[in-house]
């Protein structure tokens, strides 16, 4: 994930297969937020496809506080908080940039 001001950039490669997929969104930091600058953070898309099954909602949010800290996913909406009781935790990896 690479994360700037008003997008993030999610990115995906499988070098021994020689491809790849780059998909921009919009998004925005919450006022909770510790930064407003760029962020680039890592994680083994097995684990993140792993956790994102896990959810019966289409809405996640995922709380990203630093490149060195793990994200947590939850449900984005309330009423799904409340009927899914569950939070995941992924860790990042090092990114070569």
């Amino acid at each position: 994930f690479r994360i700037d001001v008003g997008n993030i950039t999610i990115e995906g490669a499988d070098y021994d297969m020689s491809i790849g997929s780059e998909r921009r969104v919009e998004c925005s930091f919450t006022e909770d937020s510790k930064t407003t600058d760029s962020m680039s953070i890592g994680f083994k898309a097995k684990s993140m496809i792993t956790m994102l099954s896990k959810f019966a909602c289409q809405d996640i949010v995922i709380n990203l506080t630093d490149p060195s800290r793990a994200a947590t996913l939850e449900p984005y909406k309330e009423e799904d908080k409340d009927l899914h009781l569950f939070l995941g935790l992924v860790m990042p990896m090092i990114l070569n940039e």
